[in-house]
């Protein structure tokens, strides 16, 4: 009884751990909600944001935050805008077929002064942003900045196991810029969809060793 009492307890772990190795995805990043859909291969989850924080600096130029943001555009001259940035793991071999980021609504915001640029490079010793320090192309163009509501990249990589992985890193800019309207438009929920093809062998070390030979 003790020995089938053993072997049950065994089983129920090696299962365990294959459910946990079987998540295709690694959050870096907060997000509400998620969902897997293993025979879709879809992964799914919303997230939601605050209102943009509008504050006036010392040159007169407007600083705009998102409290969910964990990052901002850092290109030299172009408006400095909130952003909201995530990786995704997934296994190694994996074929990204779509991403979307679908907001059922976005708001308008009238603002009163120019929105502040990322500074130029300066040299040692200098300080304040530099003359003619904005991108031309933008400040002066009708149209909202950044013209997309997320962007995303994907590269190979080792997790901190030693795996090899997929990352897909997400970018999301919940406010948008027109610096000829003086204009924000923010969006306070997002829905997000990934889908992909996973690879249809398991790895080298799986196919030489099993996770309960690993485990005991």
């Amino acid at each position: 009884m003790k020995r089938m009492g053993r072997k049950t307890l065994l089983l129920g772990v090696c299962l365990v751990i294959l459910g946990l190795m079987s998540t295709p995805y690694s959050s870096y990043s907060s997000a509400s909600s998620y969902k897997h859909d293993e025979n879709q291969e879809m992964l799914t989850f919303s997230q939601v944001f605050s209102p943009p924080e509008v504050v006036e600096d010392e040159q007169g130029y407007l600083s705009i935050g998102v409290s969910e943001a964990n990052t901002a555009l850092v290109f030299p001259g172009e408006p400095k805008l909130p952003v909201f940035s995530k990786t995704i793991e997934l296994p190694i071999g994996s074929k990204i077929k779509s991403v979307n980021v679908v907001t059922s609504s976005c708001e308008n915001l009238v603002v009163s002064k120019t929105v502040e640029p990322v500074p130029l490079p300066q040299s040692y010793g200098m300080s304040g942003m530099p003359k003619g320090g904005v991108n031309t192309e933008i400040y002066e163009n009708n149209r909202f900045y950044p013209p997309t509501l997320f962007s995303y990249h994907t590269g190979a990589g080792v997790d901190s196991e030693g795996n090899h992985v997929l990352y897909l890193s997400l970018q999301i800019y919940p406010v948008r810029y027109n610096p000829v309207r003086n204009v924000l438009k923010y969006t306070q929920k997002v829905d997000v969809s990934i889908s992909y093809q996973a690879p249809s062998s398991l790895s080298t070390l799986n196919k030489k060793t099993s996770v309960c030979d690993l485990v005991i």
